[in-house]
């Protein structure tokens, strides 16, 4: 075998090889704050639930969180952005159980 072409880069290997992505935090980073501009979904939703999705968007937000983040993680193989997806999701989640649990606690 030819020296040269034992150093010089396989194309197949450079091709499966992922393809230069944004730096993790930054790819962690957009997935929350594209979390935060797809609950702006909740407006139009609030209006079909009487304001009940406004109430429990913690739950109401799998409507639309499920489905980006399934094209985020299988179809674009982002994988930090589906992270930043699932961390912006969690708090989302987490903030308004403690709403909801001050408010029932506050009127029971």
């Amino acid at each position: 075998m030819d020296p040269a072409q034992i150093d010089e880069p396989n194309q197949e290997a450079q091709d499966r090889q992922p393809r230069d992505r944004q730096p993790r935090t930054l790819s962690i980073w957009t997935g929350i704050a594209l979390t935060i501009l797809l609950h702006l979904i909740q407006i139009p939703l609030s209006f079909l639930t009487s304001g009940l999705s406004f109430l429990f968007i913690g739950l109401s937000q799998l409507l639309y969180m499920i489905p980006v983040f399934l094209w985020v993680t299988v179809r674009q193989k982002e994988l930090e952005l589906s992270k930043g997806l699932v961390v912006g999701a969690a708090i989302t989640f987490l903030l308004n159980a403690t709403y909801v649990g001050i408010v029932f606690s506050m009127y029971s």
